[in-house]
């Protein structure tokens, strides 16, 4: 692969006498490829970029690197596409530079910044014990002074068309569609999670005898903040309005088969829950909500079966009581 160093001075008039020499140095990597072996074991990175400048201020840069490969390890795989990729900034200013080509470009306002994130493609199976796991991940740390405050330290996480099962034996467990992303501001959490389907079958993806079990379209919000939300984390919005500075709500879509010999339940719908708190003559209520859409439910032993279907309901409970239909 390709590379380049440089080493160079310039003189700054604004620090004090015998200090004024400040030096400057540039690292970069082009295509560049590495592999090691050990003991049959082989990790190899392919498709490494990165820039980074060195000052007395600390470090600012960016690695990407396009594939990782891991070969040799007894039930352990982990396949294309499978990238990293870290920025990071310690001068705490502004940087916008140029090395050998490449560009790094951080905002005064990002303060320490460090991010982590790329794709991964796992996969572990241990015969009687399989996992996977697939999609895109984003981790980011910096840091904030707000207007007449100490610096504050922000986190931030993010999901992207992730997906995991687990086998164990016969029964296999799947979680498909996970999007998601968070920030934890010092004050608490907010975040929103989704995910399209959590199943459960045998390990081939077949229904299990005498159950059936799935759950789709879940969607997670949270915030304990204690502060309205408007951030945006890796391309994903995290909202949350007034009046929602402190709140938890799920929802989703299940159904539930059990049959076992002449005796079979069947309980299916959309669900939805909602806690949340508002402060009320300078006290904290704490309110609840929950839904049903779209419900079922049937009993069927010995040839009779009795049936539900068409259920709706909302019930509110204020802390001073319940209302709902």
């Amino acid at each position: 692969g390709g590379f380049f160093f440089e080493k160079s001075s310039y003189t700054d008039l604004t620090k004090d006498p015998g200090m004024q020499t400040v030096e400057t140095v540039k690292v970069a990597v082009t295509g560049v490829g590495v592999s090691l072996t050990v003991g049959g074991i082989t990790v190899s990175a392919s498709g490494i970029n990165g820039a980074f400048i060195l000052t007395d201020a600390g470090v600012a840069g960016k690695l990407s690197i396009g594939n990782l490969s891991l070969t040799g390890v007894p039930g352990l795989t982990i396949n294309p596409p499978t990238s990293l990729f870290v920025q990071i900034n310690t001068t705490g200013v502004a940087v916008d530079a140029v090395v050998n080509g490449q560009s790094i470009q951080f905002s005064d306002t990002q303060g320490q910044f460090l991010a982590i994130g790329g794709s991964l493609n796992l996969g572990l199976d241990f015969g009687a014990v399989a996992a996977t796991l697939s999609g895109t991940f984003y981790f980011e740390k910096s840091t904030y002074t707000p207007n007449g405050g100490s610096e504050t330290q922000v986190i931030k996480i993010a999901l992207t068309n992730v997906s995991t099962s687990l086998t164990a034996g016969n029964v296999k467990v799947s979680v498909n569609g996970i999007n998601g992303a968070f920030i934890l501001p010092g004050t608490g959490v907010a975040g929103v999670l989704t995910v399209t389907n959590i199943s459960l079958t045998d390990a081939l993806g077949a229904p299990l005898a005498g159950l059936t079990v799935s759950v789709s379209n879940i969607k997670l919000r949270i915030n304990t903040t204690g502060a309205p939300i408007d951030a945006m984390v890796d391309g994903q919005p995290v909202v949350f309005g007034v009046g929602e500075e402190n709140i938890l709500s799920v929802g989703g879509t299940a159904t539930l088969g059990i049959s076992a010999g002449p005796v079979a339940i069947n309980v299916g719908g959309t669900f939805f829950f909602e806690k949340s708190t508002i402060m009320s003559n300078g006290s904290p209520v704490s309110t609840i909500k929950v839904a049903l859409s779209n419900a079922s439910v049937s009993l069927a032993a010995g040839g009779v079966t009795v049936s539900a279907s068409g259920i709706n309901g909302a019930l509110i409970l204020p802390g001073t009581g319940i209302a709902g239909k």
